[in-house]
């Protein structure tokens, strides 16, 4: 399947079957920049979308966005990884 098979994506009532959609799951970072986000909020994020039943869908509508960055369809989008190290991280929860 790829994005032509998966019909109009704006606004695509598949967004409200993602699993990021859930009550659980929406308070996550899904839209933090990559440098800002700790190891342990990003494997959350990961173990999340492993189980969505729509990552294609949300994986297709992160490329016809553009999406550069935030957290989509299991992996990250930002354009320019740079890495930055783990202190850095952490000053962010400080």
């Amino acid at each position: 399947m790829n994005a032509r098979e998966i019909g109009p994506l704006r606004g695509a009532v598949w967004q409200l079957e993602a699993a990021c959609a859930e009550p659980a799951t929406a308070g996550l970072p899904w839209t933090l920049d990559h440098h800002l986000l700790l190891d342990a909020e990003r494997d959350a994020l990961r173990t999340v979308c492993q189980s969505c039943p729509v990552q294609l869908q949300c994986a297709a509508f992160a490329d016809e966005l553009g999406a550069t960055v935030g957290f989509w369809a299991g992996r990250d989008r930002d354009a320019d990884r740079i890495d930055i190290p783990q202190q850095l991280r952490l000053a962010r929860v400080s």
